[in-house]
């Protein structure tokens, strides 16, 4: 763990003796006092992740951005992986904590197994979920029409009749409405005929009028290979974080893109709400009720993509990076991904004003 000034230079450091095992067992003595950047010369990672790194502590001693969270590829170092996250700590004087932290990762089998067991986690959440949605809403509609048909059995007036068929078409009319609904929520028809950018598209049109925020698409992509599988998980990973935002920013205005950098579909989703608090953005607090980022996280990677959530001074930032293909070069690849889910671009359409 490092503590940065605004300078850029070390602080104070406290150094676990793993951290000390790859960055060399005499460099304790003579962290405090030194630019961050001597830290990053001795990790063993490629240049442009040291590169990427130093561009995000910039950004936070800057105050673009509260706190980033990466994890990066190591080379020949015990572990497998480079755990970073910094964070701006609240004070006058704009220090930055940075934890950095290796981590040898499972076997590739134990790997697999435990990702599929979390998306099958999901995936009993969601039918979950749509059970409750029947339960709560269709089966009582359609518990009232039968009750009302037994009304209309007893009644021996034509009145009594009339009222009773009145009240059963209104149930019927109701649960057919939600049975239209949760089919639309489940596989929209648009991905079907129109693809993801036309899917997304009438899905934004229609939580903009639900919600009466300010929802901006910008479809930067151009024409896409058809991909079921990548179609479903970018709509799936808008709805979700689009429900978020409805239900916990207190935004006014949300932008949406769709694009394509690297070989890669990105899709971002930046609202200009309080933001996501900063122990869950960095994985502190993954079980927070209602906020769904593992869900969309085991979504993007089982997909072999990248996943990232920020908060930032002027609301809450998440990126969804898919690869179109296999890569010759998948870390380097990766490393391009995480740079562009959090650093602007002059590809992206400017707020409108």
């Amino acid at each position: 763990m490092f503590v940065v000034g605004p300078d850029g230079n070390v602080v104070a450091a406290n150094i676990s003796d793993s951290m000390l095992a790859i960055l060399g067992s005499d460099f304790s003595r003579t962290a405090a006092g030194s630019s961050f950047h001597a830290v990053l010369d001795r990790l063993p990672v490629e240049v442009e992740t040291r590169s990427d790194m130093g561009g995000h502590l910039a950004r936070v001693l800057d105050g673009a951005v509260i706190s980033v969270t990466r994890s990066y590829p190591m080379r020949a170092s015990g572990a497998e992986e480079l755990s970073v996250e910094i964070t701006r700590v609240a004070d006058p004087v704009g220090m930055t904590l940075v934890v950095l932290q290796g981590r040898q990762k499972a076997g590739d089998l134990v790997s697999r197994r435990a990702q599929q067991a979390q998306i099958l986690l999901a995936q009993e959440e969601e039918r979950r979920r749509i059970a409750r949605d029947l339960h709560d809403g269709t089966s009582q509609h359609l518990a009232l029409a039968q009750v009302m048909l037994e009304t209309v059995r007893k009644a021996r007036t034509f009145d009594a009749i009339e009222a009773a068929c009145l009240d059963i078409e209104a149930a019927l009319s109701t649960a057919q409405h939600q049975m239209r609904t949760l089919s639309y929520v489940l596989h929209p028809p648009e991905l079907s005929s129109g693809g993801i950018a036309e899917a997304l598209d009438a899905f934004l049109k229609g939580f903009a009028r639900r919600t009466g925020l300010d929802v901006r698409f910008h479809d930067l992509a151009g024409r896409l290979r058809p991909s079921p599988d990548l179609e479903i998980a970018l709509y799936r990973v808008a709805q979700e974080a689009l429900a978020n935002v409805g239900k916990h920013a207190f935004a006014r205005t949300v932008d949406v893109r769709l694009t394509t950098v690297a070989k890669h579909i990105v899709l971002e989703i930046e609202d200009d709400g309080v933001g996501i608090p900063s122990d869950i953005a960095e994985g502190r607090r993954r079980e927070a009720v209602g906020v769904g980022l593992s869900g969309m996280r085991e979504r993007v990677e089982a997909l072999g993509g990248i996943f990232c959530v920020e908060r930032r001074p002027n609301g809450t930032h998440i990126g969804a990076f898919f690869p179109q293909r296999r890569q010759n070069d998948a870390a380097a690849e990766a490393v391009k991904a995480q740079r562009y889910c959090s650093e602007p671009h002059k590809v992206r359409v400017p707020r409108s004003s």
